[in-house]
């Protein structure tokens, strides 16, 4: 083997070793629990309004992600416009396995990260818990697996803020 065939080999070699590793799947989990003082009726009622339109609602961070859609019911699409970077990009969600107080929902053909979540509230004792929790599958090195772990930390840190200040509101009352 010629010096040139050589190099050309060990570069064809090292290109499809990257693309293999670009390629793979990797699956990530997130499970996210912040406590309350709100009733539970009344933080399920804010996630109604936040599936119905995020803005109107107190708790969600609507400079971050803004939710549309009919409205909280089985089989429903939701709209999610997520403000990345310098430009929003719009993915849906479908509804399932909607019971009181949880349901989950699924990434459509359209989003680049499949998987579902599902969101949960309990109340024990005077306390509220929300629960979240999903799997998406993502490409190992693409630009969404490292957003997605990015937009979790952040999201959640702004919902639990919220979540606090309409409870303050709430005790001034």
């Amino acid at each position: 083997m010629g010096a040139v065939s050589k190099a050309l080999f060990i570069f064809f070699s090292v290109l499809l070793i990257i693309v293999v590793l670009f390629n793979r799947e990797v699956t990530m989990d997130f499970k996210e629990e912040i406590t309350s003082t709100l009733p539970r009726d009344m933080l399920w009622q804010e996630l109604e309004t936040v599936i119905k339109n995020s803005s109107q609602s107190d708790i969600w961070p609507d400079d971050m992600v803004k939710v549309r859609s009919e409205g909280l019911k089985e089989n429903a699409t939701i709209n999610v416009t997520y403000k990345i970077l310098f430009r929003e990009q719009t993915y849906s969600y479908v509804v399932s396995n909607l019971h009181e107080k949880y349901f989950t929902y699924s990434t459509t053909e359209d989003h680049p990260i499949k998987g579902y979540a599902t969101f949960r509230i309990h109340s024990k004792e005077g306390i509220t818990t929300l629960r979240w929790y999903g799997i998406y599958k993502v490409k190992i090195f693409s630009a969404g697996s490292f957003y997605l772990r990015y937009y979790i930390t952040m999201f959640f840190k702004e919902l639990e803020k919220n979540i606090r200040e309409l409870e303050e509101g709430q005790s001034t009352i």
